[in-house]
This record gives C-alpha cells, structure tokens and sequence, in this order.
C-alpha cells in the first residue's frame, strides 16, 4: 500500500508533479519539506507574523507556504501541483 512511517503517519509522504523540467527543483523541494524545523513553523502558520507584506519575495515566501501546508495537510500518497511556486521561482531565477 501506500507510504508510511513507523509511527503510521503518512503526512508529508507525497509526490510533486512534474511540469516538464522540474525534477531539480522538485527534489530540492522534497528536501526543504522535509527539513522538520522548517516546515513546523509553516504547516503551524507560526511564520505569518514575520513576514515583511511589502517584500518583493512575499508571493515566493506566500506560495512556497501553501505548497508546503498541501504537502503537510495531504494525508500521503498521490501527488500535489508546484505550478504556482515555479512561477515565483521564474520570476527570480528565470531560465
């Protein structure tokens, strides 16, 4: 069946789509998402209150958040599209 950890939880166990050539980007997410400290402060929403709203970088930091909560909140299993945080990731680093 599908992916679980010792403990039963499935939570984070989940693919990202891949929108062409996004393998790279996509494992690095993978990582990122998996980096507990990090994707805590997010998944619990604890971050909001540090995020600078007049920042350029607020729709990378806003989108990179909801990819990580629908990674986190998806109870494993099956797969979730990065399309709106690649569009953020191209405006800053553009192909």
């Amino acid at each position: 069946g599908g992916g679980r950890r010792r403990n039963g939880d499935a939570r984070g166990l989940v693919g990202l789509g891949n929108l062409g050539n996004t393998c790279f980007m996509n494992s690095c997410l993978q990582c990122l998402s998996h980096t507990t400290e990090l994707s805590g402060i997010i998944v619990s929403g604890e971050y909001e209150g540090e995020m600078d709203h007049g920042s350029k970088t607020t729709g990378l930091a806003r989108d990179y958040a909801a990819l990580i909560k629908d990674l986190w909140n998806k109870g494993g299993g099956g797969s979730v599209n990065p399309s709106a945080l690649k569009m953020q990731i191209s405006k800053w680093a553009g192909q």
